[in-house]
């Protein structure tokens, strides 16, 4: 299986994950339960680790916030 999700910051745990998305959206006065997202586990050299992505073409502009987005 291929890891289809590649981002360089990753995060030990999924709470930590979603820490970090929160901290991005919360500069638009957005929350997590405003917007649809998942936490993707990473694979081979970060198994283990977690990626917080947001879901939706309309956060394109997040990817300059460290944030992956997806469709």
């Amino acid at each position: 299986m291929a890891n289809l999700i590649r981002t360089q910051q990753t995060y030990g745990t999924v709470q930590n994950a979603e820490k970090k998305l929160a901290k991005a959206l919360e500069r638009e006065g957005l929350t997590l339960q405003d917007v649809r997202y998942l936490i993707a586990a990473a694979t081979g050299d970060n198994a283990g680790r977690f990626v917080p992505v947001l879901v939706g073409a309309q956060y394109i502009p997040y990817i300059h916030r460290g944030v992956t987005v997806v469709g």
